[in-house]
């Protein structure tokens, strides 16, 4: 209850802990979805404006129903919590509105903060967009922009380059499998077609793969780290199929760190 009482703040002031960030970080996702400081400063004023109408209430309470649900039901990053976010936007300035009608000191401590807020979200816009510019300008081959930007794109055409036709992958510690272009499931975790019980052991989880006709599984970087040094069950039962020549290495990348196995009976 603690913490729920203090998530303005810490979604706030910690933002940095609420938002997904692949390898490597990318400036882009240091801004997306990071909710401004205005949000905790006019959050007051959304409380005090609520007394007048039942629109504002309403809209204060589906923002903390949102919330709530995201606070204990999602995983807690920022892009879960973008639609409790419009409706307390528009109770906060509603609010704020309201208060700086009665009080000149507010008015203008209002009008500064946005004009500030207004100028910092230039400068963050003007900032991600300048590099892509000849991307979009079309200066820049395709190919060469997403293997610039997208870590998972040269692996992806590795395997549609050199994997059969009917080959079905599961990925591992990654789900972005857009530009794969061969059938493919996200790994375990991502989903209960794989039982616990059903993968106690590393013949089962190979049995249990097989069964949903998995004929290669790809390892992201931070999995393929966790294989190697045999850090938590999954992990350890993945680097045993690997010892005992049930996974051979097919693909890798070695300057993103992707690596693709076929599955073997060895």
């Amino acid at each position: 209850l603690v913490a729920l009482l203090k998530l303005p703040w810490n979604v706030t002031i910690w933002g940095r802990y609420f938002y997904d960030q692949p390898e490597p970080p990318r400036l882009f996702n240091l801004f997306v979805a990071v909710i401004g400081p205005l949000f905790l400063a006019f959050l007051p004023a959304a409380v005090y404006h609520c007394r007048k109408t039942a629109a504002a209430r309403f809209a204060l309470a589906f923002s903390l129903a949102v919330t709530v649900a995201w606070f204990y039901l999602s995983a807690q990053t920022h892009r879960y919590l973008l639609p409790a976010l419009p409706a307390l936007a528009l109770v906060c300035a509603a609010g704020a509105l309201e208060i700086s009608a009665k009080n000149l000191a507010f008015r203008v401590a209002r009008v500064v903060a946005v004009a500030l807020q207004c100028v910092i979200a230039l400068a963050v816009a003007v900032l991600l967009m300048a590099p892509v510019v000849p991307h979009v300008m079309g200066l820049v081959p395709r190919d060469e922009y997403l293997s610039e930007t997208l870590n998972i794109y040269p692996i992806s055409q590795q395997i549609n380059s050199q994997l059969p036709a009917d080959a079905k992958l599961m990925l591992f510690g990654d789900t972005r499998g857009f530009y794969i272009d061969r059938d493919y499931m996200w790994g375990v975790g991502h989903h209960n077609l794989i039982p616990p019980e059903q993968r106690d052991t590393p013949e089962a989880l190979l049995e249990a793969m097989e069964r949903l006709g998995v004929t290669h599984v790809m390892l992201a970087p931070s999995v393929r780290r966790e294989v190697e040094t045999q850090s938590g069950e999954l992990n350890v039962m993945l680097h045993s199929l690997i010892e005992q020549g049930n996974l051979v290495a097919v693909l890798d990348d070695t300057v993103n760190g992707f690596i693709v196995y076929e599955l073997s009976n060895a």
